[in-house]
Parts: C-alpha cells; sequence; structure tokens
C-alpha cells in the first residue's frame, strides 16, 4: 500500500521547484537552490527536468499523480515556492 498523508499534514509542507541533476538506476539526485537531495526512486525523469517537491525540514516528499511527477506548468526558476 502507498504512503497517504492526509490534507493538514499536506499543507505543513513547503512545495518549491527542484531541478533533476542526476539519475542512476534507483536513486534521484535533485537541487533546490543550491541543496542537493537523494532519493531511492525510480521515476520516469531526466537530468535538467523541474519537478514540484515537498519540503518539511530535511525531509523530501516527492508528489505523484498517479505514477508520474508532477510538473511547473512553465519555466521556473529552481527553488520556487508553489502553491
Amino acid at each position: 500500500m502507498k504512503p497517504e498523508i492526509n490534507f493538514g499534514d499536506w499543507m505543513k509542507f513547503n512545495l518549491v521547484v527542484g531541478e533533476v541533476i542526476g539519475t542512476h538506476a534507483d536513486k534521484i539526485k535533485i537541487d533546490i537552490a543550491g541543496k542537493s537531495f537523494e532519493i531511492n526512486k525510480k521515476l520516469d525523469v531526466e537530468i535538467g527536468n523541474k519537478i514540484i517537491v515537498g519540503l518539511n525540514g530535511n525531509n523530501l516528499i516527492i508528489p505523484l499523480v498517479g505514477s508520474s511527477v508532477v510538473v511547473p506548468e512553465s519555466e521556473i526558476e529552481n527553488g520556487v515556492r508553489v502553491g
């Protein structure tokens, strides 16, 4: 079963734009305004893709719609808060 959170918990996350800076096997490296995060997840992304991520302290959450990442509608600077 996939972990789910309720809306109140979701609102605690700071939603920002991150840029994929590395992909290797089941690991993805994401840069958010100069800070790198690495996650152990295989996603359909390529280096240079901008995606929306959730930050809660040092925890990084990748919101998915089905099995796809959420992307900004237009070109936006890395690290910008959204939502």
